[in-house]
């Protein structure tokens, strides 16, 4: 592996689709962004985002990222370290 990795937990909130192609009353939605976990190895960060895969090789290739904004992160745990 080429970087050592931090396993991660990450909640944040996300933005929803409220009734596709349904007619809805304002009055009744949650304003609340969506609670969401993601799990996974810390492989990149930036100023404005984390980049959080799920599975890494041993020549630092990943697969399953998801890119997740800062400004939607409510909190990173770190679960483990990994060299």
């Amino acid at each position: 592996m080429t970087r050592p990795l931090r396993l991660v937990r990450v909640t944040w909130g996300d933005a929803y689709h409220i009734a596709p192609g349904e007619w809805f009353d304002p009055d009744g939605v949650d304003l609340e962004p969506c609670a969401c976990i993601t799990i996974g190895m810390l492989v990149a960060e930036s100023s404005t985002a984390v980049l959080v895969a799920h599975s890494v090789q041993e020549d630092g290739d990943v697969t399953g990222g998801f890119v997740i904004p800062k400004s939607n992160i409510v909190s990173i745990e770190t679960l483990a370290g990994i060299d």
